[in-house]
């Protein structure tokens, strides 16, 4: 279940490969996405406009684009020296 809150990418590989052991479709990915949100996750997709995502292609678009300031990011030299 994704809450909203980590990173979003760890979240879509995870129910990827599930649902891909499964053999299912992208349009099952898409239909079945939502059951596996919750909290701000799935307050965010209930508010989405009916009709505004029609691919699975564009879920994934507009679900990272929603969460990414959750993406971990590697550190690098400047982060670290600024500790």
């Amino acid at each position: 279940m994704y809450d909203g809150r980590t990173d979003p990418a760890v979240h879509l590989t995870r129910y990827m490969r599930h649902m891909e052991v499964l053999g299912a479709s992208d349009e099952v990915m898409a239909r079945c996405f939502p059951l596996y949100l919750t909290d701000i996750a799935a307050m965010w997709f209930r508010q989405l406009e009916n009709g505004s995502i029609d691919t699975w292609t564009k879920l994934i678009e507009r679900f990272m684009r929603q969460f990414r300031v959750h993406i971990v990011r590697p550190k690098n030299v400047m982060t670290l020296t600024s500790m």
